[in-house]
């Protein structure tokens, strides 16, 4: 990563300019670098927010951009923009449908966060997540999608897929699923207790309250989505700036005693030693502004900033197994399915007790998918 590393020091440097406010310097770069960082920044997801760093920073001595890569960036912004707003005037449409028939969702991931950054419309919009966390809600919630959605997959355990107004939906029976069964009771026990004991959660999005996840839950939930993304398909720079960004603007609600609890009864130690860690040392925390860390120094996150920017993240389908027309099953993409296994395997110490059921049950979801 030697010859990257201006890349990847101006990418940062302008996320923490664009995201947080924070004053800095760019260094000089080639159209090529600039092009490069580019690349990273849309892999990362976070193409609009560097928009953001660039414009704050316009002035600079050595912010030369080509006019053709200039328009470049444009269109990322404007494309963002447009389609959280199409997302945003989809997600109230579908929460005032759903009210009409007695159903309270709770808003999870996309605009539940992206309602704490700067610019609401910057942060990627991905699909609605909807979690519905009492059964008959749920039920009632899927027997409306399979009623009025299309495109629908239920090829999930506790989540259901589908398309409504052009947007993609996904109904949640959990807030995260874990693969480890005692983790994840231990899980489905803290969120009903949290939600039974705590009052509702509202943000306003398109000029209409929705339900949100209260606060110390939510930062509990960027934890367990960064775990997923650790043994999976590898971190973005995007979920970390998200627990960023909701830990500046929403940490003073967070009860780190009770977070701290949950962490230690799920496991979740050093995902965030890792996660905080990571914070400090490419947006800038300071340790005092991530109460959920510990003094753990037996974690190292060297290696997981190289694999940050080494390499695009794998399609999850790109390493299913398939059958051809012999009797043998194979992988459909044997260098995938290789990543895969060393990927699992250098990051089991991350979170031992969640790495290997989570390796077996992408294995079995693999094989589900070949034809019997």
């Amino acid at each position: 990563m030697s010859r990257m590393d201006i890349v990847v020091r101006n990418l940062l440097c302008l996320l923490r300019v664009g995201v947080f406010g924070q004053e800095e310097e760019v260094e000089p770069m080639s159209a090529w670098k600039w092009h490069r960082m580019y690349e990273l920044a849309v892999t990362h997801h976070v193409a609009a927010l560097v928009v953001d760093g660039i414009e704050a920073c316009r002035s600079q001595f050595f912010m030369h951009i080509p006019d053709e890569q200039w328009q470049q960036w444009n269109r990322a912004l404007y494309d963002t923009e447009q389609a959280c707003k199409q997302q945003n005037l989809c997600l109230t449409a579908l929460v005032q449908q759903l009210a009409d028939n007695q159903l309270r969702p709770i808003v999870l991931k996309g605009q539940a966060l992206a309602v704490w950054y700067k610019q609401p419309f910057h942060r990627m919009a991905g699909d609605i997540d909807l979690f519905f966390p009492y059964e008959t809600q749920a039920k009632k919630a899927d027997r409306w999608a399979f009623a009025k959605g299309s495109d629908l997959d239920d090829s999930m355990k506790g989540l259901l897929g589908y398309r409504w107004n052009g947007a993609k939906v996904e109904h949640h029976r959990h807030v995260e699923r874990l693969t480890n069964l005692l983790l994840n009771r231990q899980l489905s026990s803290i969120v009903e207790r949290e939600l039974r004991e705590q009052s509702p959660c509202r943000v306003v999005v398109n000029s209409r309250n929705v339900e949100t996840l209260p606060p110390t839950l939510a930062v509990l939930h960027c934890l367990l989505h960064i775990s997923h993304y650790l043994l999976n398909d590898g971190l973005a720079l995007k979920q970390l700036v998200d627990l960023g960004v909701y830990m500046r603007s929403n940490g003073q609600n967070v009860d780190f005693v009770k977070l701290q609890d949950w962490i230690e009864t799920l496991s979740l130690e050093r995902v965030a030693q890792v996660a905080g860690l990571l914070l400090q040392d490419l947006l800038h925390f300071t340790p005092d502004e991530l109460p959920f860390m510990d003094d753990d120094t037996r974690v190292s996150v060297a290696r997981l900033k190289e694999e940050l920017f080494a390499h695009k993240p794998l399609d999850g389908d790109d390493w299913y197994f398939t059958q051809g027309s012999s009797i043998f099953v194979h992988s459909s993409n044997n260098s995938a399915l290789m990543w895969k296994l060393g990927h699992s395997v250098h990051h089991y110490k991350y979170y031992p007790k969640e790495s290997v059921t989570n390796l077996m049950a992408s294995l079995a979801h693999s094989l589900s998918h070949i034809e019997e």
